[in-house]
């Protein structure tokens, strides 16, 4: 992809210097409010995952306290662990819907 140097030594993608670029005749950068409908589904989404990460932190609490009872049983706790790694990935993937949906509730 060709970039050139503007007067200031700034650089764009393609040689392009100057307002924001438009897809279909809609601007890109621009951010429309959101919509009474998708504030308050977004709230909704909000309370939904944290509810769940709630309910997570408890199932993680339970399975350290089950590990710390037999940390000698390998299986056991191998087991746990996997668990354990489960429950971060979606505890991971609930924190950016989280984020998404704070985006829109504002």
């Amino acid at each position: 992809m060709a970039s050139a140097a503007g007067s200031d030594g700034s650089t764009t993608a393609g040689g392009s210097r100057g307002a924001a670029s438009s897809v279909g005749g809609v601007e890109q950068g621009t951010v429309r409010p959101a919509s009474a409908a998708e504030v308050r589904a977004a709230r909704k989404e909000i309370a939904r995952v944290e509810r769940r990460l709630g309910r997570i932190a408890d199932e993680e609490k339970a399975l350290h306290e089950q590990m710390a009872a037999d940390p000698t049983d390998y299986a056991a706790v191998a087991a746990l662990d996997e668990k354990l790694r489960a429950l971060g990935a979606e505890k991971d993937e609930l924190e950016l819907a989280w984020l998404e949906a704070a985006e829109v509730a504002g």
